[in-house]
């Protein structure tokens, strides 16, 4: 089983492609048929998923950019409490930050499934429960 330094990694270059607008990066730490659990319900699959995921996100009307925050890892799971940066379209200047999380599940070095989670205290709760 990898150490918690290389799930911990995974989720650190999962957070940096997100931020960074670089989706072969995300890829290349997720499983080709991975499920994405989004807040709102919805789940997508895949690599075409993962783009639509990320397509959502990045053509937002206020462009926002997650910094990982703190990890804690519960057997193949990583729960990420991630700061969200908001920017201005106009100016590219932060106008707020959201603390959210994200659940990462990791099997053979790749994220096989991931959760949006908006409620930040709902994920420590289940983190450390």
């Amino acid at each position: 089983m990898p150490s918690q330094d290389e799930h911990v990694e995974i989720v650190e270059r999962w957070v940096a492609g997100y931020r960074d607008r670089n989706l072969e990066q995300m890829q290349a730490v997720a499983d080709p048929e991975i499920e994405l659990r989004m807040p709102t319900g919805d789940v997508l699959s895949g690599y075409d998923g993962l783009a639509a995921m990320t397509r959502h996100g990045w053509e937002a009307e206020t462009p926002h950019y997650p910094n990982l925050d703190r990890c804690i890892l519960k057997h193949d799971t990583v729960f990420a409490l991630i700061d969200v940066e908001l920017r201005s379209p106009e100016t590219g200047e932060a106008v707020r930050t959201l603390a959210v999380g994200a659940e990462f599940r990791i099997r053979d070095g790749l994220v096989v499934e991931w959760a949006g989670r908006p409620d930040r205290a709902k994920l420590l709760e289940d983190a450390e429960g």
